[in-house]
């Protein structure tokens, strides 16, 4: 088990800015010789001390757009609190995915030149509602994990190529997220979110849509001109003119050899989307209530 924490503030002066803010702090119970690694990357001019909690200190040099993997060499098992100090606010890439380590993250909204997040498949925490500033992000993964809050205003991370919070306890309307036109995947499933996503017609890009068990809405049947993807919209109680609209508006699209989802709580269709469905049946792998 890993406890991650981050905390900071700033402080201005007459002298200009001055700079403080706490460490990170990871807590990790090392059993059988199991090691931790996370990975970093930092401007070459940046450099970062990682204090393992075991008496061993490491200094790590930025190597820009190279990966830094930290990994912990324990020789007995045990908990030992981890320091990572000096110049972690110029991180331009952090992953601490796929191990035990838990905190609340909800201050990361400091690290404002991160491009590449990978923290899922973790017990992390916190209300991420902030991450709005993180305009750099490119790479955003955070599912599977306890984070939470009105994500509604990630509409500014206009640079994001992949972002992926299924699984979390977010929520907010996210139909402004259709100014996000640089994505190529978008994973939202099983989530609290909202919002009317049929103008998500905007984002050509998208190579992968999944916002299966959320509590979208459909209110358009303008078409999905340039879309040919994946879809997992099912369970998202929508009525029977929403899932009319879904059909029409991707009958309207490009999509061929493709798995289409509409089904499991979503109202039937109607016969106002024959025309529709029996296009879209014909040449994709099309679920949708009868």
């Amino acid at each position: 088990m890993a406890h991650l924490t981050f905390n900071g503030q700033r402080l201005n002066s007459p002298l200009g800015v001055i700079e403080y803010f706490q460490p990170f702090e990871l807590l990790i119970s090392e059993f059988s010789g199991t090691q931790t690694s996370l990975t970093f990357q930092l401007p070459l001019n940046k450099s970062m001390v990682i204090n393992w909690g075991d008496g061993n200190t490491e200094t790590i040099n930025g190597l820009g757009e190279s990966n830094i993997v930290a990994t912990s060499n324990y020789s007995t098992n045990g908990s030992y609190v981890v320091t990572i100090l000096k110049d972690y606010l110029d991180l331009t890439k952090i992953g601490c995915h796929d191990i035990d380590v838990s905190g609340d993250i909800s201050s990361w909204s400091d690290l404002t030149n991160l491009t590449n997040l990978y923290c899922y498949n973790t017990d992390l925490s916190g209300d991420i509602s902030s991450w709005s500033d993180l305009t750099n992000l490119t790479y955003l993964n955070c599912a599977s994990t306890s984070v939470s809050g009105d994500i509604s205003s990630w509409s500014s991370l206009t640079n994001l190529t992949y972002l992926s919070c299924t699984s979390t306890l977010v929520d907010g309307d996210v139909s402004s997220w259709s100014s996000l036109t640089n994505l190529n995947s978008l994973y939202g499933g099983d989530t609290d979110i909202t919002g009317d996503i049929s103008t998500y017609s905007s984002l050509v890009n998208l190579t992968y849509f999944n916002f299966h068990s959320t509590l979208v809405d459909f209110d358009s049947s303008d078409d999905w001109t340039g879309h040919n993807h994946p879809i997992y919209l099912y369970d998202c109680s929508m009525t029977s003119t929403q899932v009319d609209n879904m059909l029409i508006a991707f009958d309207g699209g490009d999509f061929v050899s493709r798995t289409i989802n509409l089904g499991g709580n979503n109202a039937n269709r109607t016969s106002n989307s024959d025309d529709a469905y029996n296009s879209l049946d014909s040449v994709n792998s099309l679920t949708v209530n009868i």
